[in-house]
């Protein structure tokens, strides 16, 4: 039987003021949580919905109002009010000391992204294209977008001036703090960007159909490709050494396989995990950023780091020995 990993428990989330509702979380590049409250209860208008069979039901009510902030595991700082424009918003914080906010679902028309200044002054607003599934930035300020399948193969509408194909047709794609393409990947087998993870220096993707860990130099673009024989998972957390993939294909849905690189990538360890599916919770959150695997479940805060699974490996060779 496979050994299943526990998460470190960090810390419990502040309450929530009477009158807002959970709506999503994120992990910004300094490893910290960030929050996405509404005076909509967007998750429970989704879940009436789905129950009643209902799709007339808005899920964002007229002149609902977000919130986003910082949580630190101690301290919540750095809030700021705007109208929800959105049921599926995306965000992180910006180099500018602000923040990024987008709408993975947009029309052809819609400019679905709104650079927040700290005080929560809208400051720009452009086109991130459909199919969002990811949203992270860099710390020159650029905004890094994986996207989904229909955002890969979506509608010829989602294009920039000038552009023959749509946004989001590569994948992925780095934009600057104005929207302006910088980067795009050129891998014809992207068709979902499964995983992806933004640290200071460097981005790493992992995505269908090939499954292999991309490591991607932010300033220049310059990529390096690794195979992997992982299928369908959901979180990528790396370092310089390795990586763990969290997730799979059945039978591996809660499988953790731990990575090195050497001679291309190697798998050294298997595990099991307890963690929360992020469809079946009105509010989680399971990402990683960096080297740590972030989970949030029943609005407690947890978290697994490379270096946790490598001790639990460790730990399982060295018992072995002893018999």
């Amino acid at each position: 039987m496979i050994e299943i990993l526990q998460p470190t428990p960090f810390a419990p989330l502040p309450e929530l003021e009477p009158g807002w509702f959970d709506v999503s979380y994120a992990i910004t590049g300094d490893g910290l949580l960030a929050s996405l409250r509404s005076t909509c209860d967007v998750a429970g208008n989704w879940y009436r919905n789905v129950k009643t069979r209902e799709t007339a039901r808005p899920l964002v009510t007229r002149n609902a109002m977000a919130r986003l902030s910082i949580f630190d595991g101690i301290t919540e700082y750095g809030t700021i009010e705007f109208p929800l424009e959105t049921a599926f918003p995306v965000f992180d914080t910006h180099r500018n000391g602000g923040w990024i906010v987008a709408s993975a679902r947009c029309r052809p028309t819609d400019e679905n992204a709104t650079l927040f200044s700290d005080e929560g002054q809208a400051i720009d607003r452009f086109c991130l294209g459909d199919g969002i599934e990811h949203l992270q930035c860099d710390d020159r300020g650029n905004i890094w977008v994986g996207y989904f399948d229909e955002g890969v193969f979506g509608n010829d509408g989602w294009k920039l001036p000038g552009s023959k194909a749509p946004i989001s047709m590569a994948g992925l794609v780095q934009f600057d703090p104005s929207g302006k393409v910088l980067w795009q990947l050129d891998d014809p087998s992207m068709a979902d960007c499964y995983a992806l993870n933004v640290t200071r220096a460097t981005t790493w993707a992992y995505y269908y159909t090939d499954f292999p860990i991309v490591e991607i130099a932010s300033a220049t673009g310059r990529t390096r490709v690794r195979q992997t024989t992982v299928t369908g998972g959901h979180s990528l957390a790396c370092d310089a050494q390795g990586a763990m993939i969290i997730g799979g294909y059945s039978p591996d849905r809660e499988g953790i396989n731990l990575l090195e690189f050497r001679d291309g990538v190697q798998t050294v360890a298997r595990f099991r995990h307890a963690l929360p599916s992020t469809l079946s919770e009105r509010a989680a959150l399971c990402q990683a950023r960096g080297d740590t695997l972030h989970i949030v479940q029943d609005r407690f805060w947890n978290q697994l780091t490379l270096n946790d699974v490598r001790l639990a490996a460790a730990q399982r060779m060295s018992e072995k020995g002893r018999y």
